[in-house]
């Protein structure tokens, strides 16, 4: 029990030296460097659908059809790409963002 105890804080000792010592890009003033690009899209809308009046929740059949549909455009957008397509037609937003839009799943590849 006692060893188990030093052996688990021996590890998280190394384990923070071992952080300590990374190399993190610094700005001139030593702050690290945050700077890049970061994905902090939301599937949160920023004014609640009408069509939802007073309700306070999702039935069980709403919310599975909501992961549903999010599933499927993740995969859809996961797949990969043939490098040597044509050019696409029609719309130009891409077919992720308007089967959001328009609630249709995109045809698969």
């Amino acid at each position: 029990m006692i060893l188990s105890r030093i052996v688990i804080g021996l590890l998280g000792i190394g384990l923070l030296i071992g952080l300590a010592r990374a190399d993190i890009p610094r700005l001139p003033n030593g702050k690290p460097d945050l700077s890049g690009r970061y994905n902090i899209s939301t599937r949160t809308p920023y004014t609640r659908p009408a069509a939802l009046g007073d309700r306070k929740y999702f039935t069980e059949e709403e919310a599975k059809s909501i992961a549903d549909k999010a599933k499927a455009a993740r995969e859809w957008g996961s797949q990969k790409s043939d490098p040597n397509r044509s050019a696409p037609e029609g719309e130009t937003l891409g077919p992720t963002t308007i089967s959001f839009l328009s609630g249709v799943i995109p045809p698969s590849r």
